[in-house]
C-alpha cells in the first residue's frame, strides 16, 4: 500500500485591518409575505425587509452596535425605549452577526 500527501492548502496570513474602510450597506426584500418567515405577521400581506450594515476595518461601525442603538433608543422622545418594544411595536429586529449587522422590518 502506498500513500501520497494530496495538495495542501495556502498558509494563511494575518492580515492587519485598515483604521478606514467603506461601510457596505445593502437593502434586501426577503419576502412578500413576512408571515411566511416571521410567526408574528401570518395570515398577513406585509413584505419582509433586511437591512445589512458591514465594514471591514479594525473598528468597525458595527462595534459595539446593540448598546449605542439601545442607548439611543432609551434616550431619544417619541420611539420605543428598547431594543424589545422596538420588535414588538415596530416589528423592527436588530440582529449582531459576526461580521454584520442585520435590521429585519
Amino acid at each position: 500500500m502506498v500513500i501520497e500527501d494530496g495538495p495542501k492548502p495556502a498558509m494563511q496570513t494575518t492580515r492587519k485591518l485598515a483604521a478606514n474602510a467603506p461601510v457596505n450597506l445593502v437593502i434586501y426584500k426577503i419576502t412578500d409575505v413576512a408571515g411566511d418567515v416571521w410567526e408574528r405577521y401570518k395570515g398577513t400581506q406585509e413584505p419582509l425587509w433586511q437591512i445589512q450594515l458591514s465594514q471591514d476595518s479594525a473598528r468597525p461601525i458595527t462595534y459595539q452596535m446593540r448598546d449605542r442603538f439601545s442607548d439611543f433608543l432609551r434616550t431619544t422622545d417619541g420611539v420605543p425605549n428598547t431594543l424589545q418594544e422596538l420588535q414588538d411595536e415596530c416589528g423592527i429586529r436588530l440582529v449582531i452577526g459576526d461580521k454584520n449587522v442585520f435590521l429585519s422590518a
